[in-house]
């Protein structure tokens, strides 16, 4: 018996088996392929790095979405975490200890929930002067490609023993902030030109925000909280009468 023939017949048990998750940007029911045991590795190893471990848990974590759900290419992050937590409770359960507190708690009614989103709303034009910047959700293939560009950035520069970790900290800020840009409008002399950041190459998009007024980060973050807020949403459980909001980290993906 061939390797191949085992892997074919995993792979169509996977297919035969598949996790059901609600997207809620798409207003719709999608399958996804369990976990697998490399998978879970993957994930594990992102842990190794406790600096880089935010980026790439990130990385891992959107690789493992985009293999295990095919054809949907325009799921925002706001899907991802719905997706997560229902291919960890197929995997180990939906319950959890919390490393911080030992909380233990169960999250299987947040798998049920079906709150659509039209990410339309949460855009917003943040005016400044001679300046506009519409905000917008980035899609999980976005942010994925913008995470893996700022890992690439983070381990150059800490191979270099000067570099601190607050210098990489604000490298990581910069490009949190590019993911949530949809379009600049400049205003010189009465006239107005655009930008739009999706023809922008990242490190374009980088070198643009580096160069805004600093005046303009305490909107655009308070901006991006809100979508991020709205991100967390399907994380939040209630333990002992309080919100407690689930953390996606590598621990929720080691142990029930």
């Amino acid at each position: 018996m061939s390797n191949n023939f085992v892997l074919d017949k995993l792979k169509q048990i996977a297919a035969n088996n598949k996790v059901q998750s609600f997207a809620r940007t798409a207003n719709s029911e999608v399958a996804l392929t369990p976990l697998t045991i490399k998978q879970q590795k993957d994930i594990i190893k992102t842990a190794l790095d406790v600096v880089l471990s935010p980026i790439t848990f990130a990385i891992a974590t959107s690789e493992i979405v985009k293999e295990n759900i095919q054809g949907k290419p325009n799921l925002t992050i706001l899907d991802k975490p719905l997706f997560l937590l229902a291919l960890r409770a197929n995997s180990l359960g939906t319950k959890f200890t919390a490393e911080d507190n030992k909380t233990t708690f169960d999250f299987a009614e947040n798998l049920n929930q079906k709150n659509a989103i039209d990410t339309s709303k949460l855009a917003e034009t943040l005016s400044f002067p001679g300046l506009d910047i519409t905000t917008r959700v980035p899609t999980i293939e976005e942010d994925y490609k913008i995470n893996l560009e700022c890992k690439k950035v983070l381990e150059n520069k800490k191979s270099k023993e000067e570099e601190k970790v607050k210098d990489l900290i604000g490298e990581i800020y910069i490009y949190e902030i590019i993911k949530f840009i949809d379009s600049i409008k400049l205003t010189v002399d009465g006239k107005v030109e655009e930008v739009k950041f999706n023809v922008l190459s990242i490190q374009q998009k980088v070198e643009t925000v580096e160069n805004l007024p600093m005046a303009v980060t305490s909107t655009l973050i308070e901006s991006i909280a809100k979508i991020r807020a709205v991100e967390s949403e399907p994380l939040k459980v209630l333990v002992d009468g309080k919100d407690v909001t689930i953390s996606l980290d590598t621990s929720f993906f080691t142990k029930e």
